[in-house]
């Protein structure tokens, strides 16, 4: 619990059972009192993008949360489930160049429902569904076959990420890119101990409108 009655959550990943944990913590912080939740989803890389449609479904209760579809491979809509639902706080998502997957995926349908204010850096553009193809001489390539879609529709995430309301930019790149320059989830301690990490924090929420 952070002042002024601000729950923070900070995922490091949502890998399968993680949406379960941050449902918990979101109920925790509920019965102490939270009148807000800040949500900080900066670096969170891994997980299947399903998770992160998930993760979305525990914050809205209603309408389209995404969509997937591909060239071969014909539109699946996910719908919000209302028994999923488990707050209807006021909430706020943070993400930076290092939101990635199923974070990107709840990130653009809390933004495009409008259920979510969203700050600070653009994702990074890699929510798809892959699947391996066996080659002749016994390889493989993974391909994406389908793309997801923020519930506005129009580009698809993996093309051009999901862009916040509120640009704030972090004070330091924060992000590590593997060999194939994909973000790489820190395997350090993620919780805000820093004091560059706590004032960009205060800026985040001073960009909160009530």
């Amino acid at each position: 619990m952070m002042q002024d009655q601000i729950g923070y959550i900070r995922p490091e990943s949502l890998v399968n059972g993680k949406v379960k944990d941050v449902g918990a913590a979101v109920a925790k912080l509920q019965q102490q009192g939270a009148k807000r939740i800040l949500l900080d989803l900066r670096n969170c890389a891994e997980g299947d993008p399903k998770n992160g449609v998930e993760l979305a479904n525990l914050f809205i209760d209603k309408g389209l949360i995404g969509y997937l579809q591909g060239q071969r491979s014909p539109r699946q809509n996910f719908q919000a489930d209302a028994s999923k639902t488990i707050t209807k706080l006021p909430v706020q998502v943070v993400t930076n160049r290092g939101t990635a997957g199923a974070a990107e995926v709840a990130a653009g349908a809390l933004l495009d429902s409008k259920r979510g204010a969203l700050v600070g850096e653009r994702t990074y553009g890699a929510a798809s569904l892959r699947k391996a193809v066996t080659m002749e001489d016994g390889g493989a390539i993974i391909l994406s076959v389908a793309k997801y879609y923020s519930p506005n529709g129009g580009k698809a995430i993996q093309d051009v990420g999901v862009t916040p309301q509120t640009l704030l930019p972090e004070p330091a790149s924060q992000v590590e890119l593997d060999e194939d320059g994909n973000p790489v989830t820190p395997e350090v301690d993620t919780t805000p101990k820093s004091d560059t990490n706590a004032e960009y924090l205060k800026r985040v929420i001073g960009t909160w409108k009530n």
